[in-house]
């Protein structure tokens, strides 16, 4: 019935989504009923030629190359398997379990795990812990969690760690020379100098993507303000819903339940939902 109504719609006229409908009249032989679609806005003509913003191109920093070549130079260090005890810069393999209060807690067991010592991938106090010790030692490693560590259960707390050391290796830091800016697989890169000029384009890139997009953005914020753009009801409630998926989905990649979420804030999702509609309508209006 609602695709009927819909074709007596002028063809200019654009629907944005399914309509709702009401009951005008009703009788033995006839119903009559109202369709509502919402359309596509009327947008009213503007100045766009002088809103005051102006493009700046973006600019490598030439330091932020040179970390990413030393980082890529990192990544491809060589293993040397030894025998000496552990010593910053080593990569160990080692087993651990945590606890906290005598009980293990999740997240906190691993086997075969890879640490490279010095690089503050675990709590503070750790990886200290583990310098001096050899191939097949065993060691209770005494810790303190950061209070604001991710883990709401173990903020502040003192934990133990049962580790027990499988590997220690050695890490060799590659010659950065032709042979190694070859040796990356890289099209039309076989020496040092185009390596760095295919790093510098990279780069350069998306600090050109960042400035068009920091301009776009500029843009639409002065538009929005200078056009007045009468949004369907029944719209602005479908993208609210989105953003609050979008929210539960960031949520429980965060291992948090909604629920959980609004006992920490003091929210409901009445207050969620409306600080979400604000976003919902400058996507909207991004969008026209």
């Amino acid at each position: 019935m609602g695709k009927e109504a819909s074709k007596e719609m002028p063809k200019d006229i654009v629907v944005l989504d399914t309509p709702s409908y009401m009951v005008e009249s009703v009788s033995d032989e006839k119903l009559k009923l109202k369709f509502i679609y919402p359309v596509y806005p009327e947008v009213e003509d503007f100045e766009y030629k002088n809103l005051g913003v102006k493009y700046i191109p973006g600019k490598v920093d030439e330091n932020i190359v040179e970390k990413e070549i030393e980082k890529i130079i990192s990544f491809r260090k060589k293993k040397i398997a030894k025998n000496g005890s552990i010593e910053k810069g080593d990569l160990v393999n080692f087993d651990f379990e945590g606890f906290v209060s005598g009980k293990s807690f999740d997240g906190g067991k691993a086997e075969k795990f890879d640490l490279e010592i010095g690089s503050g991938q675990f709590i503070p106090g750790f990886e200290d812990q583990m310098i001096g010790l050899n191939k097949g030692d065993k060691k209770e490693i005494s810790v303190k969690f950061p209070e604001d560590y991710h883990a709401e259960n173990l903020k502040g707390k003192e934990s133990v760690f049962k580790i027990s050391i499988n590997e220690i290796f050695a890490q060799e830091i590659p010659e950065f020379n032709d042979e190694f800016a070859k040796s990356l697989g890289i099209n039309e890169v076989s020496n040092v100098k185009e390596f760095k000029d295919y790093v510098t384009h990279v780069f350069s890139l998306e600090a050109e993507q960042k400035s068009k997009i920091k301009f776009q953005r500029e843009v639409f914020d002065k538009i929005i303000k200078k056009v007045e753009i009468n949004l369907p009801v029944q719209v602005i409630a479908k993208e609210i819903d989105k953003e609050f998926l979008r929210m539960q989905e960031d949520l429980k990649r965060q291992k948090t339940s909604m629920s959980q979420y609004m006992k920490l804030t003091g929210q409901n999702e009445k207050t969620i939902r409306s600080s979400l509609r604000e976003a919902a309508i400058v996507k909207l209006k991004d969008a026209i």
